[in-house]
């Protein structure tokens, strides 16, 4: 990868990584509910940049970079309320089944995530709400400029009737 490339894949992530430039919604599509990560092949189709760019053998800047923003956006989220906090357990008494004093893996608050999705939802019917809205508007505005146009055809017609009317 020239160097180059490696500039503009860093620049394409900075401009797509912006927080002034997109909602914390925006963000929330591209996290893995489950283990809530980045997931990288959405985040790279998102920012334009190739398949190698945040593999092992790509470029190591927009790794790092990459890295820094999932931990800052999914820090967001979670204090925003769109992403639960994990909780671990462990599992301090053996069960007759169980051998090992393992933790559990880290478990998740089910209301939360589902808080999340709710909110995620909202923001898409309000959007496409406020787009129902600007048509309706739109279309109102066409109407009434129709009816003006209608108007006066009318009063045309009403006057070459009266015209056509008197004798000659």
């Amino acid at each position: 990868m020239s160097e180059a490339q490696k500039q503009a894949s860093i620049e394409k992530f900075k401009q797509w990584s912006d927080l002034e430039s997109h909602s914390l919604d925006y963000y929330l599509s591209f996290i893995n509910l489950k283990t809530q990560t980045l997931q990288k092949n959405t985040v790279r189709k998102a920012a334009g940049f190739g398949d190698k760019v945040l593999k092992k053998e790509g470029n190591e800047a927009v790794r790092t970079l990459f890295l820094a923003f999932e931990q800052t956006i999914i820090k967001k989220l979670r204090e925003g309320g769109l992403l639960p906090l994990p909780t671990t357990e462990t599992n301090s008494e053996k069960t007759p089944g169980n051998k090992s004093d393992k933790p559990k893996p880290a478990t998740f608050d089910q209301d939360a995530r589902n808080n999340a999705l709710n909110a995620r939802r909202v923001s898409e019917l309000e959007k496409e709400n406020l787009d129902l809205k600007n048509q309706i508007n739109e279309l109102e505005s066409r109407l009434e400029s129709v009816q003006q146009d209608n108007q006066c055809n009318r009063e045309t017609i009403q006057v070459l009737n009266e015209v056509n009317a008197l004798p000659s």
